[in-house]
């Protein structure tokens, strides 16, 4: 009867250290805001883990010793008997002892090894919330029923780790970047978050990276009103532009803040003799270096949606605003009274011979240059040597791999007029640089935008989503023979996701 309580002793001890280390903390937290009160328990239990740890550790080495001390002579006197009626030797000598201990051994080994190592384990990883929170009170009276001799123990440990100049502490909970991104890549190829999703995501850590001159609009793109001008010429420029927002450049050819339309009609106690200066209001001065998290946080505390773009000379070089800024994260927002015709994925990918096939690589950046010095002449805007190291940059800052098997390389480039978009289909799959899953990268869209134009980067990777949100397209890309029938394909999706 001993032998059996100590065993299942053993059993709960690893049931409750393997549940508090696996169980999710936000799982925890979801069922504490219902009002469960083992989630609770399993709360403080998880924010003092090292102690409760140790108070499994100190239950898994008694019980273990104790079933060792117990167990093994009370089955060796059961079984001397058997052997004596089994002839086996002298059943009173050294012989019959020696079987009987060596059988009780291994038999104690296999129960301990199976119900007290084993089961309990199994049961930890697989119901892991239901064995968390059925510890949970057990093992806090276990903690005070131990808490001497676990006071002892853990100075005489951190006593050991100080000579060693160990710390004591050591928290290791927070995820780095790279871990977080497996983490959206594991819950994107388990269908627990969309793709769509998931590139929000990857756009919102890749903005730790981003400045204000990756986004900016340049000086020569800014429709802006002078400050001189008369109530119709800035009617005029307002009919046809159709923006919210004009920056008003003074005499001095800078900015001294914007005018919104909406004041223009509501503001009417503004006198006519004050001209367009009455209706202007501040904006924001930032340089080409801050960074996107920075401007974002001064828009959001000071309410303004547009600011002025400064050099470090203090020359005035252009503009930002919100809505460039949330693109960085969403994609592509349609203006509602578009000047041009919208950019689609089918004018920066005009020929079959943007696609290539059985492309040869071991990380995103060596495909990537395979891929493209593999393209004819004068399909690429400027030489690989120049664009490479853009793309380089860039895979070096963060991964490109966005999970379901594709990656987006991309560069930014100062010297060309339009987007171009190459498509590579790898001959082996590459092993996703941020993946711990065995995930592979089976696909390349390699982007190459204007560096003064930057919200086609968006607009192309808004196209890119639409795309692999069809049901069908990733197993034409998959099966697809030629590049022309996945050409044929691409187009083909990107005109019905237009039409839907």
């Amino acid at each position: 009867m001993l032998t059996v309580l100590l065993l299942l002793m053993n059993a709960f001890f690893v049931l409750a250290e393997f549940a508090a280390v696996k169980a999710r903390p936000t799982q925890m937290d979801a069922l504490a805001e219902k009002g469960n009160r083992q989630a609770k328990v399993v709360q403080y239990i998880q924010t003092h883990l090292d102690q409760f740890l140790s108070v499994c550790q100190i239950g898994i080495t008694l019980a273990s010793i104790g079933l060792g001390f117990v167990g093994e002579p009370a089955l060796a006197r059961l079984i001397k008997p058997l052997l004596a009626w089994l002839h086996m030797g002298d059943a009173a000598g050294h012989t019959a002892h020696g079987i009987s201990v060596a059988v009780a051994y291994l038999f104690i080994s296999f129960l301990h090894i199976v119900i007290g190592e084993l089961v309990p384990k199994s049961m930890a990883i697989r119901r892991t919330e239901k064995a968390a929170l059925f510890t949970a009170y057990p093992i806090i009276v276990f903690y005070y029923i131990f808490i001497v001799p676990l006071w002892i123990l853990n100075s005489v440990s951190n006593a050991l780790l100080f000579l060693m100049r160990i710390p004591a502490t050591n928290r290791t909970d927070d995820h780095s970047e790279d871990e977080v991104r497996i983490i959206l890549e594991q819950s994107q190829s388990t269908g627990v978050m969309s793709f769509r999703r998931l590139l929000y995501i990857e756009n919102i850590l890749d903005m730790g990276g981003l400045t204000v001159r990756n986004v900016m609009q340049s000086r020569h793109k800014t429709c802006s009103i002078g400050s001189k001008m008369t109530r119709e010429e800035v009617n005029a420029i307002i009919a046809k532009y159709r923006y919210s927002r004009y920056p008003v450049i003074g005499e001095d050819d800078r900015p001294v803040g914007i005018v919104h339309v909406k004041d223009l009609y509501m503001r009417t106690s503004i006198p006519v003799e004050a001209g367009i200066c009455g209706y202007v209001r501040a904006c924001l001065k930032v340089r080409e270096t801050d960074t996107l998290e920075s401007v974002l946080t001064d828009m959001q505390r000071r309410g303004m949606h547009f600011a002025a773009v400064y050099d470090a000379s203090d020359k005035w070089t252009g503009h930002i605003t919100l809505e460039d800024v949330l693109e960085e994260i969403v994609g592509t927002i349609e203006e509602e009274y578009p000047l041009e015709k919208p950019e689609r994925l089918s004018g920066a990918l005009s020929s079959p011979d943007q696609i290539l096939l059985q492309v040869e690589g071991q990380s995103i950046t060596s495909a990537a240059h395979n891929a493209l010095s593999r393209l004819p002449k004068g399909m690429l805007p400027l030489p690989v040597t120049e664009i490479m190291p853009h793309i380089a940059e860039r895979e070096r800052l963060g991964s490109s791999y966005v999970g379901r098997h594709l990656a987006i390389p991309h560069a930014r480039l100062e010297n060309i007029t339009r987007a171009f978009v190459f498509v590579a289909r790898m001959k082996t799959p590459i092993a996703a640089p941020t993946s711990k899953s065995k995930d592979t990268i089976r696909y390349l869209f390699i982007l190459l935008t204007p560096a003064q134009a930057p919200r086609l980067h968006q607009i192309l990777l808004s196209h890119i989503a639409k795309l692999f949100d069809s049901g069908y397209f990733e197993d034409r890309l998959a099966d697809a023979v030629s590049p022309k029938e996945l050409y044929d394909t691409i187009i083909a999706v990107e005109q019905t996701t237009d039409m839907s």
